[in-house]
């Protein structure tokens, strides 16, 4: 989900978009695990498929978030490097045109607790999990 901004987690040079094999909103234990960790998150507006404004800190620009599939027109054509990070969405993502390389950086998936007992605080120890390891991996890109 998300366009992407300039100096995202205020590393310069990293833009910042999201995607998936398949259009879904934005799951409700996801966006309560990213308040858990401070990231701002509103509903921009209602219906199939919402777009939300998510931000991290006060000082930085919000980017619009909506689910989309790795080649709407709203993500890059070229020079980007997708990081796959769950199984399922490796398995169902083809070939993505346009890519420098592909990524691969597998974690459990949450909803593999979802209904549990579990589910809240799986949903928080990946979101993060992947903030922490995307913003290194981020860091190190921006140093190369």
């Amino acid at each position: 989900m998300g366009s992407g901004r300039p100096t995202h987690f205020r590393v310069p040079g990293i833009l910042t978009f999201s995607e998936g094999t398949e259009t879904t909103d934005f799951d409700r234990r996801t966006v309560r695990a990213m308040l858990h960790v401070e990231f701002g998150i509103e509903r921009a507006d209602r219906g199939y498929n919402p777009r939300y404004s998510v931000s991290w800190t006060d000082d930085v620009t919000s980017s619009i978030s909506f689910s989309k599939v790795y080649d709407d027109q709203d993500n890059p054509s070229g020079g980007f490097y997708p990081v796959m990070t769950f199984d399922e969405a490796a398995e169902a993502c083809p070939i993505v045109t346009g890519a420098s390389a592909w990524i691969y950086l597998p974690y459990e998936d949450p909803k593999n607790a979802d209904g549990t007992p579990l589910e809240a605080l799986k949903y928080d120890e990946r979101c993060r999990q992947i903030a922490t390891e995307m913003l290194w991996f981020c860091s190190q890109a921006a140093l190369s």
